[in-house]
């Protein structure tokens, strides 16, 4: 019933392609949202965020790249998913180039039951990403206390970037906290050039969004 479409994200500073962002698309449904919505309703989603990431790992076994698969919280602390990581451990060629980047639309319950889940996979050396960090209550004590390889900044942040001196001391803030802990700092929405020169002169190192490029098909990506 799905597929995926494959974004590039940048490194704004080497000017380069980093990775790509794993995304649903599927025919039977007005958008992504609504049938992830309904699988919830259903009580598949599990099943459904397994499948995505078993799928998106399979599309790209073939290509050494850096690819950036959505998870939810719930899917992580799932009693299955110990037993399914262990199955997909033999499928996966280099862990280091899958990154689970977390979806922070969901509430998390047992905080401590997800942190121990997300120590897991960094125990197994896959990385890890905090995504559409800074909305709503995103915290950034999340950075110093999860210790996440990237912290993907929420698209509202990069609207109108240039000219919202807000968003960029929010990015500034977010930035000296990643610092810390080594942690790479993802833009994404990037869609105006003024923007995308704004976030480069704040030393945003990562940058996704449709002014970088569309989301397509991996056969697009290498032919």
């Amino acid at each position: 019933m799905f597929s995926h479409v494959f974004q590039p994200i940048y490194d704004l500073q080497e000017w380069e392609i980093f990775g790509y962002e794993a995304l649903i698309r599927t025919n039977q449904f007005p958008n992504a949202e609504s049938f992830i919505l309904l699988a919830r309703q259903l009580n598949y989603l599990y099943l459904l965020d397994t499948a995505s990431i078993q799928l998106a790992i399979e599309s790209i076994k073939m290509y050494n790249i850096k690819l950036f698969i959505n998870i939810f919280p719930s899917t992580l602390v799932h009693p299955l998913f110990s037993p399914f990581l262990e199955m997909l451990n033999s499928s996966v060629p280099i862990k280091q180039n899958i990154v689970f980047e977390i979806n922070e639309s969901e509430k998390i319950f047992d905080y401590r039951l997800f942190k121990k889940s997300v120590e897991q996979l960094k125990e197994l050396n896959y990385l890890v990403a905090l995504d559409d960090f800074g909305k709503n209550d995103s915290s950034t004590d999340k950075i110093l206390d999860l210790e996440p390889n990237f912290v993907k900044l929420d698209k509202s942040l990069a609207n109108q970037l240039k000219k919202k001196e807000g968003n960029q001391k929010i990015i500034e803030k977010i930035l000296v906290h990643c610092e810390s802990k080594k942690s790479k700092v993802v833009l994404e929405g990037i869609e105006r050039e003024e923007d995308l020169a704004a976030a480069k002169a704040l030393g945003v190192h990562l940058g996704q969004g449709y002014l970088l490029g569309e989301p397509v098909l991996l056969k697009e990506i290498y032919v």
